[in-house]
């Protein structure tokens, strides 16, 4: 199975989870938590994408798809003190 997580910022979409490297993992039936950090599309407006494919040309039922549950996005201001 492959499963994706993209993100458009209006030039494309760029893969920044994707169970191909490891980076997002599989669930086998469980809840896993990922975390993606966005912050290079920070002030822009942002469209993502899930991508669920069971890589095979018959399905296997037990291949369900993506769920969610408490999807969040979290701002975090870093300051810094002005240096000269």
């Amino acid at each position: 199975e492959l499963a994706e997580v993209a993100v458009d910022a209006g030039s494309g979409f760029t893969t920044i989870l994707t169970s191909a490297d490891g980076s997002l993992s599989q669930t086998n039936e469980l809840w896993r938590a990922a975390t993606a950090d966005l912050s290079a599309y920070a002030g822009n407006q942002i469209v993502l994408r899930f991508i669920f494919d069971t890589v095979e040309e018959c399905t296997d039922e037990s291949l369900q798809g993506w769920y969610f549950d408490d999807l969040v996005n979290t701002y975090v201001k870093v300051c810094q003190d002005n240096v000269r």
